[in-house]
């Protein structure tokens, strides 16, 4: 076989775009987490990363962990539970003096609305529910105070 006849075979049989939008949204769960997983190391092991050539950037691995999340692919769950334990344990857990961001606590609540029809009585999702209560009330507190 020739490298002519394998690219002429690639077109007669093609890919089918289903098969290619549940590759992307695999791809996207496991390129987010490790983006985001990379951002969260410290400044000294960053050193190491960054020389050997990996790069730890949250914004996009957040991108990719939202686009995975709206694919029909079998991580997609997977995928708004990363997104659930980034706003609702990592961001407060790194907060600086104890403030946690708004926009954080709203992330998790519509991400727990948008998926509470499917997944409303999973162990994992009443978790974070009660995570983000805990986290709201802790912020009324805060601002009482």
């Amino acid at each position: 076989m020739t490298l002519d006849t394998l690219d002429n075979r690639a077109y007669l049989c093609p890919i089918p775009a289903d098969t290619i939008a549940r590759l992307l949204g695999a791809i996207s769960f496991g390129y987010g987490t490790f983006q985001l997983c990379m951002s969260l190391l410290p400044p000294s092991m960053l050193k190491l990363i960054h020389f050997l050539g990996f790069t730890g950037d949250r914004a996009r691995g957040v991108e990719a962990l939202m686009f995975c999340k709206t694919s029909r692919d079998m991580r997609a769950p997977l995928a708004t539970l990363t997104l659930l334990w980034y706003h609702t344990i990592v961001r407060p857990f790194f907060s600086q003096n104890g403030l946690y961001s708004k926009s954080s606590l709203n992330a998790a609540k519509i991400l727990l609305e948008d998926n509470d029809p499917e997944f409303g009585t999973s162990a994992f999702f009443l978790f974070f529910q009660g995570r983000v209560c805990r986290l709201q009330k802790q912020q009324l507190l805060d601002s009482s105070e």
